[in-house]
């Protein structure tokens, strides 16, 4: 029996937790989204979250009519589907391990399961502002797990440098193998607000030094690399943790995590994934495999115009600061796809008209009023999903400001290139946005959300 869209969309709903479920009238949930295809909603957040797109949710649907045929073991037959094609399209080792979850933290989650028992463990991780919010109280393990954390950026929003990641991060992987831990390190490629750390100098320097003590795992949940890429992370024996709801732009609370062939990480133990994320990886699944269709260089000089575009604006609306984005390092002798050293995630503070950024509270307004038709500002009627805002930057009295992101999607790169008046409808509806949200800055405080 087929289900009908309330059905389809109630699936989709199955087995996340309270952030998928609708809070708004409208059925939006915290992230902005509905569980259905939301054709007037311009999507520019997929480094938060992404509604599903019409190509996938037909492809869910004619997906689960195919898995109810077999009534007895529909989850069984949908697990079997979503494990066999991310494994073709990651292009792994057979024999790797593949572990599906409910998120990218719950993926971190399990990775405490594949370390072997041994001597008491602190781990270190990204900040809060550059990985999953919930990710460190998910390795704290009821407290049995000492969990640190080193940032991307320094106060003011420029990216580290090599020589401030070590002089960071060494200190506390010295400190817990002197206190006789074991150390897991988890590098973040790439992170909210688009970056990659630490180095991969670093990083080897590490291996050698610290050895067998040391544990390496990736975060690259905002899967904004190729396949090969986390092929290749897994080659060198590190975990990698991923997600289907970040730039390839499926449901939110689909994530996945990695162990790699024949390593030191210890195999978890077969659990069978709920049908709630089976269909949400299936959703991304399609979306993968559409964009995995497109030529590199095609995907590489569009991101070039976005990236033109946004700069432009930066000009044009003096309300933006920019903040500045450094591209990732490069594997030895990975074999580089064209599109891989661009943009894709732009942090963008907002400044008031007394040229202070603003404040937290009326950032979080700017953010929420995007999503909805505000026709008193220019451009006021298009609704834009935008990043959630992540602190970024300081204020003149001191205090930690907010940035939003503009995030480009593997659905938006699908979508544009069908031909060449959707790359234009794509550029403008851009330049339409930034002008919207410029139109909310000079607007606030007198600004309310409809």
């Amino acid at each position: 029996m087929a289900d009908g869209p309330d059905q389809l969309a109630q699936a989709l709903l199955l087995d996340g937790d309270e952030r998928l479920q609708p809070v708004s009238t409208e059925g939006r949930n915290r992230y902005g989204c509905v569980a259905h295809p939301d054709a007037g909603l311009f999507q520019l957040g997929s480094s938060t979250a992404s509604v599903i797109s019409q190509p996938a949710w037909q492809t869910v649907g004619q997906l689960l009519q195919e898995w109810r045929a077999n009534d007895d073991k529909v989850v069984q037959t949908a697990e079997s589907w979503v494990v066999g094609e991310l494994r073709h399209v990651l292009q792994c080792a057979p024999d790797t391990q593949l572990a599906l979850a409910p998120s990218g933290t719950d993926a971190h989650r399990l990775l405490l399961n594949a370390l072997p028992s041994g001597a008491p463990l602190c781990v270190i991780v990204p900040d809060a502002a550059e990985t999953g919010s919930g990710v460190a109280q998910s390795l704290r393990f009821g407290g049995a797990v000492q969990v640190q954390s080193y940032r991307l950026r320094d106060p003011m929003g420029q990216p580290l440098s090599i020589e401030a990641m070590q002089a960071q991060i060494e200190p506390l992987i010295e400190q817990a193998c002197s206190s006789g831990q074991r150390v897991l390190l988890v590098q973040v490629d790439v992170s909210k607000t688009g970056l990659m750390a630490p180095a991969f100098s670093l990083v080897a320097r590490w291996r050698q030094r610290f050895a067998d003590a040391l544990w390496l795992a990736v975060d690259a949940c905002q899967w904004r690399m190729p396949c090969s890429r986390i092929a290749a992370r897994l080659a060198q024996g590190e975990a990698v943790m991923i997600t289907g709801s970040k730039f390839m732009s499926g449901p939110s609370f689909s994530g996945a995590l990695l162990l790699p062939a024949r390593s030191r990480w210890q195999a978890l133990p077969p659990e069978l994934p709920k049908l709630g994320v089976l269909l949400r990886w299936a959703a991304a699944l399609r979306e993968v495999q559409d964009f995995r269709a497109l030529p590199a260089e095609a995907v590489a000089g569009l991101l070039q115009q976005i990236g033109e575009h946004v700069s432009a604006s930066m000009v044009d609306h003096p309300q933006f600061v920019l903040y500045p984005w450094q591209a990732g390092e490069i594997l030895p002798d990975e074999a580089v796809a064209a599109w891989q050293g661009l943009p894709s995630i732009f942090v963008v503070g907002l400044r008031g008209q007394d040229g202070d950024l603003l404040p937290a509270q009326a950032v979080r307004v700017c953010y929420q009023a995007m999503q909805y038709s505000q026709r008193e500002v220019p451009d006021g009627r298009m609704r834009v999903l935008l990043g959630q805002p992540v602190g970024c930057g300081v204020r003149r009295n001191g205090e930690p400001a907010l940035a939003l992101r503009i995030a480009i999607g593997s659905r938006m790169l699908v979508d544009a290139m069908a031909s060449a008046a959707a790359t234009r409808l794509l550029l403008d509806n851009l330049g339409m946005a930034l002008t919207k949200l410029a139109g909310l800055v000079s607007a606030y405080p007198d600004l309310s959300i409809h």
